[in-house]
């Protein structure tokens, strides 16, 4: 029998399969926020999201089957946002030394509050060199995945990297071909139009995120069907996690961080919008 309380998993969410209430590990004092009827996240995984059916989204870090994730749409649709709630939401939610972040950006500038958090090893503008030596260390590191620590490689802005020396690329290529094997994940945004005209760059991706997306043929190249629901998503709001029978509409991870907002009310508004 399967329990109310299931986790939308990131790899079952493409074959629409829940995990059993008997499969899920607990682990006090890290419930999610806003859902307090929700077991806690098991170890060492990553709310990505609430799934419209209003359960949660999971990355499990240690099954390396979804791959790398590509968080994809047009200006302004929220990418950005989504990774900074999903760091605070890490922050809140997974045991402190269990799983460490790094991010790279044009601008640094404006993860200034995130650098902070206790989960995150630095933000490292991209065009540094200090960025292109965080790729190649974390390159060697995929040949010893059992010293690794959980690592997730977050990258704002995939065209970023391309304006840098080509050893950057060719070292983020290896990782996101490699990197989930060997617990390092890398989850990078990139503008809708930017990979539509790197296809080769898209199929890296094993698992793909989609926000809105307006221009036709930008939706073409990428495969999508052109429909209201993913044109008129709103900024920093729905996002869709491509699989095989089709979408999966989810919202970005709510923590309570938000000052004057309750998390659960949060959530409830943000559902009807």
């Amino acid at each position: 029998m399967i329990d109310k309380y299931q986790y939308t998993l990131t790899l079952n969410a493409l074959h629409e399969i829940h995990t059993e209430s008997s499969q899920i590990p607990t682990v006090a004092a890290h419930h999610i926020p806003g859902l307090p009827g929700f077991p806690a996240l098991p170890p060492e995984s990553l709310l990505l999201g609430i799934a419209m059916d209003g359960l949660p989204l999971v990355l499990h870090l240690r099954d390396p089957r979804p791959g790398s994730i590509l968080i994809t749409g047009e200006q302004g649709c929220g990418k950005t946002d989504f990774i900074r709630l999903l760091l605070h939401a890490a922050d809140q939610l997974i045991a402190p030394g269990t799983v460490q972040f790094a991010l790279v950006t044009d601008f640094p500038d404006e993860f200034s509050r995130e650098a902070d958090l206790p989960c995150v090893l630095g933000v490292w503008a991209a065009a540094d060199s200090a960025a292109a030596d965080l790729l190649y260390r974390l390159s060697l590191m995929v040949d010893t995945p059992a010293d690794n620590l959980p690592t997730v490689l977050l990258i704002d802005g995939l065209d970023s990297i391309f304006r840098t020396q080509a050893a950057n690329r060719d070292n983020l290529a290896y990782l996101l071909h490699y990197g989930p094997h060997a617990l390092i994940w890398p989850i990078v945004t990139a503008n809708a139009g930017f990979i539509a005209t790197h296809p080769d760059w898209f199929n890296f991706f094993g698992t793909q995120i989609f926000g809105r997306i307006d221009n036709h043929s930008t939706a073409n190249s990428l495969a999508l069907p052109m429909n209201k629901s993913l044109s008129e998503l709103t900024r920093s709001s729905n996002f869709f996690l491509r699989r095989s029978s089709g979408f999966l509409n989810f919202r970005p991870p709510i923590p309570p961080y938000r000052a004057g907002s309750h998390p659960s009310t949060i959530l409830a508004n943000r559902s009807k919008s």
